[in-house]
């Protein structure tokens, strides 16, 4: 995560995805829009990739100017909610396509991985000494 002061310098200045992606060591992005006419908002939200600009995720909520507290909670929501997902989703793909040279630091990954989502401190622990031997055997 990256704070909003950080890519304010991009808001008015074109560039493609790609630099700013290095400029901020970002592997995603999340771009959107809010538009409003008359007493409506729609705000629109993607997810892209920054080294091909692919749209991971896409989403837009509507709703009332009179609503606009509680239309940018579930936007928040929505997109919190969704980013990991998609982001795993991803990463799952980018993994699965590639080789492994170690596949013992391989099978370490795999079940760190599993453990990594289930939600508690032992798990997540157990997980943290999988990924450390399998970077053990394999660092890159």
């Amino acid at each position: 995560m990256i704070a909003g002061n950080s890519t304010s310098k991009y808001v008015d200045h074109w560039l493609d995805l790609k630099t700013i992606g290095h400029q901020l060591a970002a592997q995603y992005l999340v771009e959107g829009s809010v538009r409003k006419s008359n007493d409506r908002v729609r705000v629109s939200a993607r997810l892209i990739e920054a080294e091909n600009g692919r749209q991971v995720w896409a989403n837009r909520h509507d709703g009332v100017m009179a609503d606009i507290f509680d239309m940018q909670d579930q936007v928040t929501v929505s997109i919190v909610g969704a980013v990991g997902v998609a982001i795993d989703k991803v990463e799952i793909g980018r993994l699965r396509r590639r080789t492994p040279e170690n596949l013992t630091a391989w099978e370490l990954a795999l079940q760190a991985y599993a453990l990594n989502f289930t939600g508690n401190r032992t798990d997540n622990e157990k997980a943290l000494a999988l990924s450390q031997q399998a970077i053990e055997l394999e660092p890159q």
